[in-house]
């Protein structure tokens, strides 16, 4: 019996000494079970929302999207200005050149013209003149040459340069 007690209470220790490693690694088992569900569950709430990488490049795709699109939009006005300005640019071209053709051709109408072109008589010069023959004193020295009869060219009695007696005393009524 001592031999069989002395089993027994080997077997009792060697039993209680797994007992206390078997707790001790239900324990640890335990502490990794509760690490592993808290970690399961922080994953998965990871999972279900996009990362902050992810939003930022979802942000910013966003931000590209209405930058692409702004961009578009303010090249399209661009070109269409682009393109009225040119089509505006292209009608002053035009008026221009035709404005620098009428100069030339006046120009070269003035450049061709033999004779000076004599003034028009002033309205002053010709009521002194209508004075002057109706006081019977002849071409005085203020009318131009064109207005005075030329040399051998006599004034008929009573005529004055292609004016009547009613345009002779017009003025003086």
């Amino acid at each position: 019996m001592r031999d069989s007690e002395a089993r027994a209470r080997e077997k009792v220790a060697d039993l209680q000494g797994r007992n206390t490693s078997l707790g001790s690694e239900l324990d640890l088992t335990r502490k990794d079970l509760k690490y592993s569900n808290d970690e399961r569950e922080r994953l998965q709430l990871l999972a279900d929302r996009p990362q902050t990488q992810e939003r930022e490049v979802d942000i910013m795709s966003g931000a590209s999207n209405v930058s692409e699109r702004v961009k578009s939009a303010t090249l399209k006005v661009t070109n269409e200005m682009k393109t009225a300005h040119d089509a505006d640019l292209a009608a002053m071209q035009s008026e221009l050149d035709l404005a620098n053709r009428n100069n030339e051709e006046l120009q070269d109408q003035i450049n061709g013209q033999d004779e000076e072109v004599p003034e028009p008589p002033d309205e002053v010069d010709e009521f002194a003149e209508q004075l002057r023959a109706a006081a019977g004193l002849g071409w005085g020295a203020s009318v131009s040459a064109t207005a005075a009869p030329a040399k051998g060219e006599a004034e008929a009695p009573g005529e004055t340069r292609g004016r009547g007696e009613a345009s002779r005393f017009a003025c003086l009524s």
